[in-house]
């Protein structure tokens, strides 16, 4: 067992291992009875410790890639937080603090965004990604089948925010030297396969039933839990805008004479009911 320097490995002995008949892992008598493969080095770390690591696998490849982990893991010490075989979920939540911190460079609404993102559609229970690694989440037919799932589900737009983020956790993993290369860059971009209705009635307006269900069904939408901030605001105000136009009567050409304020507008719904109901029927 020869010397070994600080922050340098040994050879790696890799054994083909099977069951005997008391139930224990002896050596295989020959590669293809292997039922398991079990790969081991000695490594002297940066702090002069000299250990032995021992990793297993179903082939000699994956025997080899465990242990090729742990030992990065091992010369890293202990200021890696991530690494390849920790779960992805964990990697993920680690990025979003990274990226809220102030040097990070971006805006507390994108932050917001990719938290919302992150915690609906990737940290969800119907997520196939939710209980893998960041090493087997990092596969690009993997990251292909569930962005096009998300897709269809929710829509081209929501896939791609799914993708920014896992760019953004696997390129994190990539910058770190934890991962060696980033499987969002090899999925082109999903979109949906659902076709998007385009018959509209110009016929009619609502009946005054229809007006106030939409009004209602708007305001009920913004008081979804765990809604993303931006989406609760732009249902408020909907809403807010179609009681507007309920209770003052303008088309859209007297409203463009607010100058496109009107995501600001902030309308009692009964007030503008009332007001409509005393408007004079005739003239």
């Amino acid at each position: 067992m020869r010397n070994l320097e600080l922050g340098e490995s040994g050879d790696v002995s890799v054994t083909a291992q099977c069951k005997n008949s008391a139930g224990r892992w002896v050596a295989a008598p020959r590669p293809q009875k292997a039922t398991r493969w079990k790969a081991r080095v000695y490594v002297r770390g940066h702090d002069g410790v000299r250990q032995e690591i021992v990793r297993f696998g179903r082939t000699r490849r994956e025997a080899e890639a465990s242990l090729e982990a742990a030992v990065a893991s091992v010369f890293r010490g202990a200021d890696a937080v991530i690494n390849p075989t920790m779960p992805l979920l964990e990697a993920g939540e680690y990025w979003l603090k990274q990226i809220a911190r102030p040097d990070s460079g971006l805006s507390a609404r994108t932050i917001a965004d990719y938290s919302w993102t992150w915690q609906k559609y990737i940290d969800s229970t119907t997520s196939s990604l939710r209980g893998l690694t960041l090493q087997q989440a990092n596969d690009p037919q993997r990251l292909r089948g569930f962005l096009q799932r998300v897709a269809e589900a929710h829509g081209s737009a929501t896939a791609k925010k799914a993708k920014s983020v896992l760019h953004g956790v696997i390129g994190y993993a990539v910058d770190n030297g934890v991962l060696s290369s980033d499987a969002t860059r090899q999925v082109r971009t999903v979109t949906s396969t659902a076709a998007r209705s385009k018959e509209r009635d110009h016929t009619r307006a609502m009946t005054r039933s229809e007006r106030d269900h939409v009004i209602e069904a708007t305001l009920l939408a913004a008081r979804e839990p765990g809604l993303n901030p931006r989406t609760r605001r732009k249902r408020r105000t909907t809403a807010d805008l179609i009681a507007f136009l309920a209770g003052t009567g303008p088309g859209s050409t007297k409203l463009g004479a607010f100058g496109g304020r009107t995501s600001t507008l902030s309308v009692d719904v009964s007030t503008c009911a009332a007001q409509r109901a005393k408007r004079p029927t005739g003239g």
